[in-house]
């Protein structure tokens, strides 16, 4: 098993936020999210910070895109001994586009081998 390179404080602190911001809401913070949680005056020094991250194997970024981001090395809490909980979620809207609210009315467990869960 190859071991990921050491991270310094900055970008594990980057890291550890981005982890939380996606277990608790399922999808990452954006470029402006991060500036404004470590007080950066621009969101270039969340991109330096990001690209090396990728860099050292930790995520993977979507080009041009704000959350476009993949943490490579987070596990959601909700994959736990073979069982995960997949989230159920309400209704969807019709008619104009809107912004995508979560509206989870409750989760189902399923065995994970069945969805491969072991690789995400």
């Amino acid at each position: 098993m190859n071991t990921l390179p050491t991270l310094t404080e900055k970008q594990q602190d980057i890291l550890d936020f981005i982890n939380r911001y996606l277990e608790t809401n399922s999808y990452p913070p954006a470029l402006r999210e991060i500036a404004k949680k470590f007080k950066f005056r621009s969101v270039t020094a969340v991109v330096d910070h990001l690209k090396a991250l990728e860099k050292k194997g930790y995520i993977k970024r979507g080009k041009d895109l704000s959350r476009a981001l993949e943490v490579l090395t987070f596990k959601p809490e909700f994959v736990k001994d073979n069982i995960v909980s997949i989230p159920i979620l309400g209704s969807i809207a019709a008619g104009a586009p809107l912004l995508a609210v979560e509206n989870l009315s409750g989760t189902i467990q399923i065995d994970s081998t069945i969805i491969n869960a072991d690789e995400t």
